[in-house]
């Protein structure tokens, strides 16, 4: 008789503490949610400018465009967000000129972003750059100091 109401007693209290966990979680659940619809929320209220690509000017592109007041976001797949309602600057750095040209053209109707900038890994493709109008960035010079002269309005040097 006593180990059965002792074995009632711990199972009202895992029962309770079960509960009381389940409570805390869902009250944890929402508040992490409301968090993350504040921050989305404060995202898509300022600039941004998409860098396509991983190259070794990224974490310097990344500190260019923070002092420009852009937030930057680093994607290496075409990617979409319905988030990103400010994009200002596109800046495509990958080694495939298909990747560059396709991701600048993307991101312009979607986005109707007009400024675009991107490497042209392989001179053949300088006139598609151009037709589509692409600032074309040299690979072999400082990308932020192409970018700077070209944010300026001075013509992109090409070597």
């Amino acid at each position: 008789m006593l180990t059965n109401i002792l074995l009632i007693l711990i199972t009202a209290a895992a029962a309770g503490y079960g509960y009381y966990l389940t409570f805390r979680l869902d009250r944890w659940v929402g508040e992490e949610k409301k968090l993350q619809a504040d921050e989305e929320q404060n995202e898509s209220q300022e600039s941004c400018a998409v860098v396509f690509g991983e190259d070794e000017w990224t974490e310097e592109i990344g500190g260019w465009l923070k002092s420009r007041g852009l937030r930057p976001v680093f994607i290496e797949e075409a990617c979409l967000k319905k988030d990103w309602k400010n994009v200002s600057l596109v800046i495509a750095i990958s080694s495939s000129d298909e990747d560059n040209l396709s991701v600048c053209n993307l991101l312009r109707k979607i986005y109707h972003t007009e400024q675009l900038y991107g490497i042209c890994n392989d001179q053949v493709n300088y006139i598609v750059y151009k037709r589509f109008h692409i600032q074309v960035l040299n690979r072999d010079i400082k990308i932020t100091e192409q970018l700077e002269n070209a944010m300026s309005g001075n013509e992109v040097v090409i070597a």
